[in-house]
Parts: structure tokens; sequence; C-alpha cells
């Protein structure tokens, strides 16, 4: 298990990473596998087990402080033949609606 998946998996409850700024997201996960900055946005990855957590963050208008704007959660290899359902964990520890939820959403579209 990673470093990162550890800290997760330790975590009495979920973590909501959406707003969250990314100051406390390093502090959460460490530094990124990978960081892009692209004007007033950034994308990080962090490789967690297998999963790649794709973060997209954006500056507050107010302040300039970047959040949280929106993450997924996928197998890092999609061709390594990973369940889908494996990174499953990840997007419940991260506050990410459940696979079931998803399904029921998109039932309902």
């Amino acid at each position: 298990m990673s470093t990162e998946a550890a800290r997760l998996a330790g975590l009495e409850r979920p973590v909501r990473l959406v707003g969250m700024r990314a100051d406390a997201v390093e502090a959460l996960l460490g530094r990124p596998d990978l960081e892009r900055h692209e004007r007033r946005a950034q994308y990080r990855r962090y490789d967690v087990d297998g999963c790649a957590l794709d973060l997209y963050l954006y500056e507050a208008p107010t302040n300039g402080a970047p959040s949280v704007a929106w993450f997924e959660v996928r197998p890092v290899d999609p061709l390594a033949g990973l369940d889908s359902r494996a990174c499953a964990w990840l997007e419940e520890r991260l506050g990410a609606p459940s696979l079931q939820e998803r399904r029921a959403e998109q039932a309902r579209s």
C-alpha cells in the first residue's frame, strides 16, 4: 500500500476534495506525481495503488488561492485489465458519488 493510500484508508471519514485548497491537498496527499499549470488553472495527478487521482484546481477570484474544482479517479493503466471497481474505494474516501449513485443518476437522465 502506498503512503497516500495508507493516509486515505486511515481516515475516520471520507474527505471532501471539491473546494479543498491546494495546500490542504498537499498536506493530505503529499507532492503530486504530475503537475501542470495553465493560466489560472492547475492539473495534479496522484498515483495511488494502481489508481490515478486527477485533480483540477482553479484560482479563487477573491484571493487567488487555488482550490479543487473537480476530480476524477481512474485506473492508471486502463489496458492492464484492472477491474473497473478497483478504484471505487478511493472515490468513496474522497467524497465522490458511489458507483450505485452514478448509475442511478445515469438511469434518471
